[in-house]
């Protein structure tokens, strides 16, 4: 499951070319990066704490086509994916109780299976995150 999102960012360069300042327009927030991959990459972080629950945005973006940024700046469309950001950046675990009936605890429990391993795979395969090598979550419970 992809969560992709866009919204428009009014940059302009800082003076004597020491970086970049970025405005999202829809959510008054600034951003500043050294270069313009630095910008994107506190842009996403700043997206990302703007989610209430993880997957829903709390603001929706206005339309880029009615925007038109202020002299000597220009407008850039950053795209956020809030799923890939968390599997990429949270790295912590937590600990969940699961309910399941007894007799399928006991099976699971004789043919030594993970009940958490499957948990985590089932919910990748639920949430069609990619199983890549470059996916450390994955490779973590395989």
């Amino acid at each position: 499951m992809s969560e992709r999102y866009f919204y428009p960012m009014f940059i302009k360069q800082l003076p004597n070319k020491q970086g970049y300042k970025g405005t999202f327009i829809d959510l008054n927030i600034d951003v500043t990066g050294k270069s313009l991959e630095e910008l994107i990459d506190n842009s996403h972080e700043a997206l990302d704490k703007c989610f209430d629950d993880g997957l829903t945005p709390k603001i929706k973006s206005s339309d880029p086509t009615t925007l038109t940024p202020p002299n000597g700046q220009g407008m850039i469309i950053v795209e956020f994916d809030r799923i890939a950001y968390k599997e990429k950046h949270d790295k912590k675990t937590i600990t969940k109780s699961v309910t399941m009936p007894a007799w399928m605890a006991n099976i699971a429990k004789e043919r030594r299976i993970d009940c958490s391993k499957l948990l985590q795979r089932a919910l990748i395969a639920e949430f069609t995150l990619k199983e890549t090598k470059e996916n450390k979550y994955y490779e973590n419970i395989k």
